[in-house]
């Protein structure tokens, strides 16, 4: 985690793997549901954050 988080240096090893699991959760999610046909107005994406390839084709 850079020291721009505001996250003490000594506890940044601690949280990273949490964030890091949100993030994966987060485009997991997205991708399941494009997949699934969700309308693009519903996902409401943002730029450059999906980038598997399953929802790269599904666009």
């Amino acid at each position: 985690m850079t020291p721009l988080s505001g996250v003490p240096h000594p506890i940044a090893p601690l949280i990273a793997p949490m964030v890091d699991l949100s993030v994966v959760g987060l485009l997991v999610a997205l991708c399941f549901l494009a997949l699934r046909g969700v309308p693009k107005r519903e996902l409401k994406p943002v730029p450059g954050c999906c980038t598997c390839a399953a929802c790269s084709r599904s666009r």
